[in-house]
């Protein structure tokens, strides 16, 4: 009888180390399954991380810099076309919070809620700063022949975020901050020679060469900007993603410029 209730106490114990083991892996999937879930930590910057990003734009207002020198360190150029895209992370909002609270602003309560605001903006949603410029066509020597360029084109623009497991997120609202300036650019000199002249008999000539003229381009200015959670409040970028691209499509087809996470991470140790 001695034996048999020592071996069911034995068992018993087998089971309870069993249960806790159990309990100890499931507890591990779950948290593991929790942090794959987890927003990218791209956009979830340390305090390290932030005041990496503040110094930043603290030391670009020290050396005389516009916030446009500031935010082109991060631009990033369109293949086969003019233009440039700047993805507005973090570390670039916080940046250009600091920017504008080191230049414009003196107190530090107006600092601190403006850097607080950018980090926050960047917890939720990704934009990207778009500029576009379609040129006209001609030179100084038939300036009447000149064409401006395709605002058209430029009106047609639309944008798609891809990541690297083949999903497609459409921006909040595609016409945000849209805006395209037209500039009228003088090509050689804007003048006329006196003409060549050539005699005819007693007679001459006179044809008159242009020496200039002025061309029409066009340059968009974009800023697509897509929510970092989906409708049932699930990150849609994540720690298994790796890479992201911004699809640039209109008439002429469409340009994909691949932004690789690693790369967009502020380079302080984490």
């Amino acid at each position: 009888m001695r034996f048999v209730r020592s071996g069911l106490g034995l068992m018993g114990a087998l089971c309870a180390v069993c249960a806790a083991l159990l309990f100890v892996i499931a507890d591990k999937r779950g948290a593991s399954a929790q942090n794959s879930a987890a927003l990218h930590p791209l956009f979830e910057p340390t305090e390290a991380e932030v005041q990496a990003a503040i110094a930043i734009g603290e030391e670009a207002v020290r050396k005389d810099r516009t916030i446009d020198e500031l935010l082109k360190q991060w631009a990033k150029p369109v293949p086969n076309a003019s233009g440039y895209v700047i993805p507005m992370t973090p570390t670039v909002l916080i940046a250009s919070a600091a920017f504008d609270a080191t230049k414009y602003y003196r107190d530090s309560a107006t600092r601190e809620k403006n850097i607080a605001a950018a980090r926050q903006r960047g917890r939720e949603y990704l934009a990207f700063r778009v500029v576009l410029r379609s040129r006209g066509s001609g030179t100084w020597l038939f300036p009447g022949g000149m064409k401006p360029g395709d605002r058209q084109a430029l009106e047609a623009i639309k944008f798609v975020l891809a990541d690297d497991k083949e999903r497609f997120f459409q921006p909040l609202d595609a016409e945000a901050a849209k805006r395209i300036n037209q500039h009228n650019v003088n090509v050689g000199l804007p003048l006329y020679s006196q003409g060549l002249y050539i005699p005819l008999g007693r007679t001459y000539l006179n044809l008159p060469i242009p020496l200039g003229g002025t061309r029409q381009d066009f340059e968009a200015h974009y800023e697509p900007t897509f929510a970092l959670r989906d409708a049932q409040g699930h990150p849609i970028l994540t720690a298994s993603n790796k890479s992201i691209s911004l699809r640039i499509i209109g008439h002429r087809g469409e340009k994909a410029l691949e932004f690789l996470l690693a790369d967009l991470m502020p380079k302080v140790k984490r």
